[in-house]
């Protein structure tokens, strides 16, 4: 099971939010793009742009296709920010 750093996660979630433009939605390790109306393909890129950015990081193309919720998106970004 991976770990996801809390610090992670609470970067990620505010621009989940924004992005989406939901202040008030609730973004845990087990949150995916389904679960949320506004999170299409469009937005699932914007997202991952602001987190590269936030982070300093940068996604392989391999990573990007196998995260399968926000928890896996929040461990690799902490990984990749921890080698940077």
């Amino acid at each position: 099971m991976t770990t996801i750093p809390e610090t992670a996660l609470e970067t990620i979630a505010p621009i989940i939010r924004e992005v989406l433009d939901r202040p008030d939605l609730t973004i845990t390790p087990a949150t995916t793009a389904k679960d949320v109306e506004e999170w299409d393909s469009l937005a699932n890129i914007t997202i991952v742009i602001e987190v590269e950015r936030a982070m300093g990081i940068k996604f392989s193309s391999a990573q990007l296709a196998a995260f399968k919720n926000v928890g896996e998106l929040a461990a690799a970004a902490a990984e990749l920010s921890q080698k940077a």
